[in-house]
C-alpha cells in the first residue's frame, strides 16, 4: 500500500501505511487502532478524489469529446512508458474533471487502479486495448 501510495504521489497516505506497517511489526496495537480508521477515512476520500464524474444523458461522445480523450489517453500511455507518475497523474485529472459517459468512467477507473497499484504496462494495455475497440467501433467492424 505504502509504495502505491508513493507511486500517485500521495506522500503522506504512504507514510501513514508505512507507519502502520511498522506497527503491525512491532506488535503495536495502540498505534493500529489510533490510526487505522483515519487512514482508512483518507483512502475513502481518495478513491471519491479519483473517481470519475458520470455524464448525463446520452452515451454518445461529441468529436470534441473523443479528441480530448484521445489526446489524454496517449498522454497518459507516453508517460507510463517512461514511468513519469506526476505526467499520468496530471492527464488522468484532467479527463476526470470532465463528465464521461458509464464506458469511459471504467475505463478511467481501471486506468486509475491500475496506476494506484503501480502497474503501467497493465494501463498501456488498458489504453491500447480501448482504443482498437474505439476505431473498430468508429469503422463498423466486429471487435
Amino acid at each position: 500500500m505504502k509504495g502505491a501510495l508513493a507511486n500517485i504521489g500521495e506522500t503522506d497516505l504512504s507514510n501513514t501505511a508505512q507507519k502502520l506497517e511498522q506497527a503491525g511489526n512491532n506488535r503495536d496495537i495502540t498505534i493500529i487502532s489510533s490510526e487505522t480508521p483515519a487512514f482508512i477515512d483518507a483512502l475513502r476520500l481518495l478513491v471519491i478524489k479519483y473517481k470519475p464524474k458520470e455524464k448525463i444523458g446520452s452515451a454518445e461522445l461529441s468529436d470534441d469529446d473523443m479528441a480530448f480523450l484521445r489526446e489524454k489517453l496517449n498522454l497518459i500511455k507516453g508517460a507510463c512508458e517512461v514511468y513519469n507518475i506526476s505526467g499520468t497523474k496530471a492527464a488522468l485529472n484532467d479527463l476526470k474533471l470532465r463528465a464521461w459517459p458509464r464506458v469511459i468512467n471504467g475505463l478511467l477507473d481501471e486506468i486509475s487502479e491500475n496506476l494506484l497499484c503501480g502497474k503501467l504496462k497493465d494501463v498501456t494495455k488498458t489504453i491500447d486495448t480501448f482504443v482498437n475497440t474505439a476505431n473498430a467501433d468508429l469503422h463498423g467492424e466486429s471487435g
